[in-house]
C-alpha cells in the first residue's frame, strides 16, 4: 500500500512538472515521507520473512553442532540489544521533533519520525518470538499459534 502511494506521488510530482511544466512542491516531500514508511515498516515484515542481508560463512560452517547453535543465539541476543538501543535513541528524536513542521505538507516531523520506531518495534517484536522460540521449526510454531488462538 505504501509503495502504490509512493508511486501514484512520484507519478504526480513527473506529471505536473514536465507535461504541466509547473512542479508541485508537496509531491516531493510526501513521496520522502513514503520512502520513510516503506523503509522502516517494511524493515519489519523483512525480519518476519528472514529475507534480511546476513553474511553466514562461520554459521554455515559450523550449523548444526553445539557452536552453531550458541553463535545463532548469540546472534539473536545482539539483534535484540541493537533495537532497543535504536529505540530508545529514535523516541527523543521523534520528541524534539514534536513542533517542527514540514516545509511543503506544514505536518509536524514528528509523524514521519514515527516510522523509525514503529518499524524498529516491528522488528523487535519479530526476533523476541523468534528467540523465545529458538530451535523449533515454523511449522511447530503454527501449531502453536492455533492451540493458543493467537489470530
Amino acid at each position: 500500500m505504501v509503495m502504490f502511494i509512493l508511486v501514484a506521488f512520484m507519478a504526480i510530482q513527473v506529471f505536473t512538472r514536465y507535461v504541466l511544466n509547473d512542479p508541485t512542491g508537496w509531491t516531493d516531500e510526501a513521496s520522502s515521507i513514503a520512502l520513510v514508511y516503506l523503509t522502516f515498516l517494511g524493515s519489519a515484515l523483512v525480519v518476519k520473512r528472514k529475507q534480511m542481508f546476513r553474511i553466514t560463512f562461520i554459521r554455515d560452517k559450523i550449523k548444526g553442532t553445539r557452536g552453531g547453535v550458541v553463535i545463532e543465539k548469540t546472534i539473536k541476543l545482539l539483534e535484540i540489544a541493537f533495537l532497543i538501543i535504536a529505540i530508545l535513541y529514535s523516541i527523543p528524536l521523534m520528541i524534539q521533533l514534536w513542533n517542527q513542521d514540514t516545509a511543503a505538507l506544514r505536518m509536524p516531523k514528528s509523524w514521519v519520525a514515527l516510522a523509525v520506531p514503529l518499524g524498529l518495534i516491528g522488528m523487535l517484536g519479530r526476533l523476541l518470538w523468534e528467540f523465545k522460540n529458538f530451535g523449533r521449526k515454523e511449522k511447530d510454531w503454527i501449531v502453536f499459534l492455533e492451540d493458543e488462538k493467537w489470530y
